[in-house]
């Protein structure tokens, strides 16, 4: 005779089947993961277009600077006539930026200022980007 006990037998669906080990992903779990995956570089991609525009906006205000300054120096070169070389600065720049425009006005009150603006239409704004820089001339009496 047989004194051990025998272990009990259990059938695959019953509530006491021992549980099974996992061999691998489900389906949902990959697609958890593709989810997170996918806004990771959707974030991403929209942190390089914001920096690529900034990029963009930055290069432009340093071209419009570097011109304002072009523009000053000819002021003055001539201070008996500051804006004689206006046209020849503004034929020069035109076509630099989209939108680009020039113009140079002496101040009404004090003519030893004069005001240098440049207007262009900027990547990431609306309408015109506009960019003022101030010039003292020296010798024109007020």
């Amino acid at each position: 005779m047989n004194t051990q006990p025998t272990p009990p037998v259990h059938s695959p669906g019953s509530a006491t089947s021992a549980p099974r080990a996992r061999g691998g992903f489900t389906l949902v779990e990959v697609l958890v993961a593709l989810l997170v995956l996918m806004v990771s570089v959707l974030a991403l991609v929209q942190l390089q277009w914001g920096s690529l525009r900034a990029s963009t906006d930055g290069t432009q205000v340093t071209l419009v600077q570097v011109q304002a300054l072009d523009m000053a120096e000819r002021v003055w070169l001539d201070v008996s006539d500051p804006l004689s070389q206006v046209s020849e600065w503004q034929e020069e720049h035109e076509a630099s930026l989209p939108g680009w425009t020039g113009s140079v006005e002496a101040d009404a009150a004090d003519p030893r200022l004069v005001r240098i603006r440049i207007e262009w239409d900027g990547p990431s704004s609306s309408g015109a980007t506009r960019h003022d820089h101030w010039v003292r001339v020296p010798g024109v009496a007020p």
